[in-house]
């Protein structure tokens, strides 16, 4: 083995790979990601980890449970 990836390996892992979103696929939901960012800081944590009453405040057009519902889903765009 040298490490490289041959043709047909190459061929077989986009089989795995999601297609391509479109801009229609995309949430019209609006985040103040610096805002995001600058609490977690501020209270020393990742932004991940922020409950949704603390997302809440920073989710512009929507409700978290919106944003949440609204989630891209690459198994829906599976390439099979």
């Amino acid at each position: 083995m040298n490490g490289k990836t041959s043709y047909n390996q190459y061929m077989d892992s986009l089989k795995h790979m999601c297609g391509p979103y479109t801009k229609d696929d995309i949430p019209k939901i609006q985040l103040d990601l610096k805002g995001i960012v600058e609490f977690a800081k501020a209270h020393n944590k990742p932004a991940s980890e922020l409950t949704d009453d603390e997302l809440a405040p920073f989710v512009l057009n929507a409700t978290v449970e919106e944003l949440r519902a609204a989630k891209l889903n690459p198994a829906d765009k599976m390439i099979l």
